[in-house]
């Protein structure tokens, strides 16, 4: 996949969230070629989202409040629903590195790669528990790749 072709598709993800805090968009690519896009927000079946529960930036005060279905999880999800299986495939994501449960996720769902634009940095590690999603990744073979050439207009440093 080209790095036009990935910006084009996360915008269209980016384009469906409905979170009031920070827009997050993921493709799976499957081995046959197919595309999946997720995005993150509250269940779409839940209703309406008017306002951000948080009331401001992430912390590890009022994440417990937030309705959100991460990115990744809406991904598998939308395949699973369309009877797409993403046993070996790639997930793209455009922002930051996946928290424990999406990490766990992405291994039970058969996922056996991911990209990434940036590094992993531990800034809201308190939220997220990055330690162990990086730890259960590694032990389930799952090859985290850095590409930031995929990524335009992410810093590239």
């Amino acid at each position: 996949m080209t790095s036009n072709e990935l910006c084009e598709l996360f915008e269209q993800a980016k384009s469906c969230s409905t979170c009031k805090n920070i827009r997050m968009a993921a493709v799976i690519e499957t081995n046959d070629g197919k595309h999946v896009l997720g995005w993150n927000g509250p269940p779409e079946r839940a209703g309406e989202h008017h306002e951000c529960r948080l009331g401001g930036p992430i912390s590890p005060q009022n994440i417990k409040h937030c309705p959100s279905v991460h990115a990744e999880v809406r991904a598998i999800c939308r395949a699973s629903e369309m009877g797409i299986s993403t046993r070996g495939a790639t997930l793209y994501l455009c922002e930051w590195y996946p928290c424990a449960p999406c990490a766990l996720t992405l291994i039970e769902a058969g996922i056996t790669k991911l990209v990434l634009a940036e590094d992993l940095n531990f800034k809201k590690n308190e939220c997220y528990n990055f330690h162990l999603a990086k730890e259960y990744l590694q032990k389930a073979g799952v090859a985290v790749e850095i590409r930031r050439d995929l990524f335009p207009g992410k810093p590239q440093g």
